[in-house]
């Protein structure tokens, strides 16, 4: 459901004109987001990608797997400045804590994945994470 506000604000001889839009209500993600990588060289947790499973909201044990339109897949980091770091359009390429080469501090990053299930169905995630060092 999509909501629209437009608000006219008449002062002296200045009219001033805001439109607000509601965000579309996205269902649950079908992925898990890590709260935290070390992109250390150790060979663990060296890179930050989402997960590609959740477990049902019903506590089953047993986890659920939906496909992903591959076509539709868009993931962009970035940070708390909201200078964009990484982008990808590839699920299958994670990022590795670095920007031009350089590495990133330590600190709380950004992230906004977007994508469709196979059966048409649009997610948008967004949320935060930590690089340590």
């Amino acid at each position: 459901m999509k909501i629209r506000i437009i608000i006219f604000v008449i002062s002296g001889l200045m009219i001033q004109f805001s439109a607000c839009k509601k965000e579309e209500n996205y269902p649950q993600s079908l992925f898990f987001y890590p709260e935290a990588f070390t992109p250390n060289g150790d060979g663990l947790n060296d890179y930050w990608i989402p997960l590609g499973c959740i477990l049902p909201s019903n506590d089953s044990i047993a986890v659920w797997q939906v496909g992903i339109n591959l076509d539709t897949y868009e993931i962009k980091i970035s940070n708390k400045n909201g200078r964009q770091l990484f982008k990808s359009e590839d699920i299958n390429i994670p990022w590795d804590g670095t920007f031009k080469k350089d590495t990133c501090t330590e600190g709380f990053y950004y992230y906004l994945t977007r994508y469709e299930s196979l059966d048409g169905i649009k997610y948008r995630d967004a949320g935060v994470f930590e690089l340590i060092r």
